[in-house]
């Protein structure tokens, strides 16, 4: 369990600097640390402004090639 908090930690560390690169911020990203029970280490997103949202999405889309909508 202890390797897979590491690599939630890791990877939800990963996605907040490169998300920040793109000048979003997603405040409340948090592992979900409750896993002994299930088994299933989550990283919950949280909640986010709609401009946040907006610009999100309009990186993604920028990335996947579809930048022209």
């Amino acid at each position: 369990m202890r390797e897979k908090r590491r690599a939630a930690q890791d990877a939800l560390s990963r996605l907040i600097a490169l998300l920040a690169e793109a000048g979003i911020v997603l405040p409340s990203a948090t592992v979900d640390w409750r896993a002994p029970v299930t088994g299933i280490v989550l990283i919950e997103l949280g909640a986010a402004r709609v401009d946040v949202v907006e610009l999100l999405i309009a990186t993604l889309r920028k990335g996947l090639g579809h930048d022209d909508q």
